[in-house]
């Protein structure tokens, strides 16, 4: 599927572009492009839920392959897509109690667990192994920037300039929506990135789900997918975030 949202010819372009518009050394510490990466059961799953990010924020660490690189070595899809998929199945490994995981990959896990079971509250445990592998099928993770410069210990940042060149001459994420089709589509991106976000997909017009920005807008529905906006969930209440899931599931009921 990843060879039929980024063919070879359109990852060479991107290439191309990118060395015609940057020097190496501006486009020095961009870590290498992150696919989406797409459960091994996906095509088959009953819910198909798509979570957007805006840039991943060191998902690349530790595969010693940088943008540059795969500049020079003209990096395909599948190549990519595996490195993608190391860095999720290591985070996502062994979900259970006192486990280590990022919190946004506690969120997808948990929250995707709950609507597949419509669950009228988040869940706060695993209950086997066998649910972790349902939850893995039905999700695709991806993020509307495929890269992100490391600045700092913990910080990464794609610069401005970089941004608006990325979303002139990659906006890709219509397409991964066309081909994965996905039932649920969850955007966890800035309310900054509203106009950046109608740049790339201008069919998304956003209107009020629930009170307040702090919880959730439902955008519609596109494609047939519900589509939903809400914040980082780093940086939800647990309040806020209980609320907001149990509309979401209310509304998967209806649909």
């Amino acid at each position: 599927m990843l060879s039929e949202i980024f063919p070879k010819e359109r990852l060479q372009e991107f290439y191309h572009d990118l060395t015609s518009e940057f020097s190496p050394g501006e486009l020095e510490g961009y870590e290498c492009l992150f696919m989406p990466h797409i459960g091994h059961g996906y095509k088959a799953a009953k819910q198909k839920i798509m979570f957007v990010g805006k840039d991943p924020n060191g998902h690349g660490e530790g595969n010693l392959l940088k943008l540059n690189q795969c500049i020079q070595q003209q990096s395909t899809a599948d190549k990519l897509g595996k490195i993608t998929e190391r860095f999720v199945e290591s985070d996502w490994a062994n979900p259970g109690p006192g486990k280590h995981q990022s919190p946004f990959s506690q969120f997808l896990l948990t929250f995707t667990w709950g609507i597949l079971n419509n669950l009228q509250d988040l869940p706060t445990l695993w209950s086997s192994k066998a649910h972790a592998e349902q939850v893995f099928d039905s999700i695709v993770w991806t993020n509307v920037l495929k890269t992100a410069r490391r600045i700092g210990e913990n910080d990464f940042v794609v610069d401005r300039k970089f941004e608006e060149f990325h979303i002139r001459r990659f906006k890709t994420l219509p397409d991964e929506i066309k081909i994965l089709k996905p039932d649920l589509i969850i955007f966890t991106v800035p309310w900054s990135w509203e106009k950046t976000l109608q740049r790339i997909w201008p069919d998304m017009v956003s209107r009020p789900l629930l009170q307040g920005k702090d919880t959730a807008v439902l955008s519609g529905i596109y494609d047939k997918a519900l589509v939903v906006r809400c914040r980082h969930p780093q940086g939800w209440p647990n309040a806020a975030k209980a609320s907001f899931y149990r509309e979401i599931v209310k509304r998967l009921r209806r649909t």
